[in-house]
C-alpha cells in the first residue's frame, strides 16, 4: 500500500491554522501537479479560481472549516 504521509502532513498544518481561528485556508497548486491536486482533494480542498503567469497554470484552492 502506498504511504499518504503526504495528506498527513498537509492535514496537520491545516489543524494547526484552524487552532489559530482561521475559517478558510487557500492554497495553490501549479496546474501540472497532479501528485498535490490529489492530496488538495482528498483533504477537502475545492477549485476557486485559476490564474496564469510566467510559469503557467496556477490553480487557487480553498478549504473552510
Amino acid at each position: 500500500m502506498k504511504s499518504s504521509w503526504p495528506a498527513a502532513a498537509s492535514q496537520a498544518l491545516m489543524d494547526a491554522a484552524w487552532d489559530t481561528g482561521r475559517d478558510r485556508l487557500w492554497a495553490t497548486v501549479r496546474a501540472w501537479n497532479s501528485a498535490s491536486l490529489r492530496v488538495a482533494n482528498k483533504l477537502g480542498s475545492v477549485h476557486h479560481h485559476r490564474t496564469t503567469d510566467a510559469d503557467g497554470g496556477l490553480l487557487w484552492l480553498t478549504h473552510d472549516r
